[in-house]
């Protein structure tokens, strides 16, 4: 061997002790014993671009010449560029001319394992689904200089390619670090009361455990840039495959029936009663289809930001007069991005003497969901419904049996398709809770009692509902309360496949 490559290899194990002391002393805050290690962690998050690699080890351990292999997934092609290209500069080591594709395959594979395991292809967690041990661990199998080969993501891949990755790990920890103090630096202090009353979090798995009516989904700090940014959605309907859902305690009426106890409604108005009704009602919901409004949204104005109320979202002369009359001013809130004409959700006393209006208005009952069974009424003496007969509801607010305030009008839905919720979750955009139904009414939580001299809650059911779920979750959820962002935000493996390569040597 000559003196050149001694001090080539030389310098190589040099560099290589170096990052990797590095890397584990950068690692430090987001591993335990680090009280914030949960939190900090949840900072890395990954764009989920290479997970259609199902196989690590087989893929990588693919002939790189195998017409089989499209040029796009050669991810351990370690002779030749990418695009093919070639340099003519002799002082530069081969091995540099590589496109850099190939380092940041690996990278990602790591982010992967570190995120959410080796099994999982989540890109984003919330802090109680956080592994505080896994970066140090995989920065002590790929990183040393004495690693065994035979146990590494990396196996086969060479100095030069690991060294990158190294690199990258170390300025994307670095770069969720300052962000993390930044952050900190923003936002405020979460508070004990802060946590939404009767409110936690339900187990991931068996996915039925948060597929049905009744169960409240709390999006991900780092949805912040969705529609769904910050948003609280209620599953109204969930019907399994193969099997059809009951879940109405009562049935919706005929709005043209049973006017008897009323005496006053003419033919107009029931026409017209008839006709909201019609073009409220939405089809069934197809076997195992979800279907459910965020909750904690108000429809606003495009020009000036007000709130919308219901006589603004109708047409000209398309409201009834009397619907006009009973609600026009009533503030309408955004259910989803899917289109759906008006829905309703409306609360009433679940005493016996309501039982008549209960049964004239109907609805679907939305259950409380407790370890893992349903009570319509485990948290109060009132019981929340969606939908109903809006003729009735019309009736008893001018009657007094009910109040205004007593029904909140939706437009606009959040569906998903077969499988596509549960999708969501694995990925984590959502985090799914139990709590109480009339959340659900008007996007508004109970809070413990607040002790004297202490800070009240702010009135954020987001913010609420994610410090319940767990003390990590509610710093987590105050870092974003403000919504501050910056580009240290971004994915860690949110970088340009362009990009030029770190020259080591």
């Amino acid at each position: 061997m000559s003196t050149k490559s001694l001090s080539l290899s030389s310098k190589t194990s040099l560099i290589t002790r170096r990052l990797y002391r590095n890397l584990l002393r950068t690692s430090k805050p987001f591993t335990a014993p680090s009280p914030d290690a949960a939190v900090v962690t949840c900072l890395l998050h990954r764009s989920g671009v290479d997970d259609h690699i199902k196989d690590w080890n087989a893929f990588v351990s693919q002939d790189v010449d195998s017409k089989a292999i499209s040029i796009q997934d050669k991810a351990r092609d370690l002779t030749r560029s990418y695009d093919n290209r070639n340099t003519t500069d002799a002082s530069i080591p081969s091995t540099q001319t590589r496109n850099n594709r190939t380092y940041q395959r690996l990278f990602r594979r790591l982010l992967r394992e570190v995120v959410t395991g080796t099994n999982g292809y989540g890109t984003m967690v919330f802090p109680s689904q956080v592994d505080t041990t896994r970066l140090r661990k995989v920065i002590q199998r790929e990183f040393r200089t004495n690693h065994d080969n035979g146990d590494t993501a990396s196996t086969n891949f060479d100095d030069t390619t690991r060294q990158q990755v190294a690199f990258t790990a170390l300025r994307e920890l670095n770069k969720k670090l300052s962000y993390y103090d930044w952050l900190k630096q923003n936002s405020p202090e979460p508070i004990p009361q802060q946590s939404a009353w009767q409110v936690s979090s339900l187990p991931l798995h068996p996915p039925a455990s948060y597929l049905r009516p009744g169960v409240f989904l709390v999006s991900h700090p780092y949805m912040h840039d969705s529609y769904f940014s910050k948003s609280v959605i209620c599953i109204l309907e969930h019907k399994g495959l193969g099997s059809v859902l009951e879940n109405s305690r009562y049935t919706k009426k005929d709005s043209s029936s049973d006017n008897d106890d009323d005496g006053v409604a003419s033919e107009e108005e029931v026409e017209e009663s008839e006709r909201i009704t019609r073009r409220s009602a939405r089809r069934t919901t197809p076997p195992g289809q979800t279907y459910g409004v965020i909750v904690n949204r108000v429809s606003l104005q495009n020009d000036t930001g007000q709130n919308r109320t219901l006589r603004e979202v109708f047409r000209e002369h398309m409201l009834p007069e009397r619907m006009a009359d009973v609600f026009g001013d009533t503030a309408v809130r955004e259910g989803g991005p899917v289109h759906v004409a008006l829905q309703t959700i409306h609360s009433m006393p679940s005493s016996s003497e309501q039982e008549d209006a209960v049964s004239d208005i109907g609805g679907t009952i939305i259950p409380s969901v407790s370890d893992g069974d349903e009570s319509p009424a485990l948290y109060s003496d009132r019981a929340t419904y969606f939908q109903g007969n809006m003729f009735k509801t019309m009736s008893q607010v001018e009657n007094g049996t009910m109040d205004r305030d007593d029904i909140s009008f939706f437009v606009g839905a959040s569906i998903w398709s077969p499988g596509q919720l549960a999708a969501e979750i694995a990925q984590g955009y959502w985090i799914p809770c139990r709590g109480p139904p009339e959340m659900a009414l008007d996007g508004i939580c109970e809070h413990e009692p607040t002790i004297s001299g202490s800070s009240r809650p702010l009135a954020d059911l987001w913010l609420s509902m994610m410090s319940a779920c767990g003390e990590d979750e509610a710093k987590l959820s105050h870092l974003f309360h403000n919504d501050h962002w910056d580009e240290n935000g971004m994915p860690c493996d949110a970088f340009d496949d362009d990009e030029v390569d770190v020259v080591m040597f």
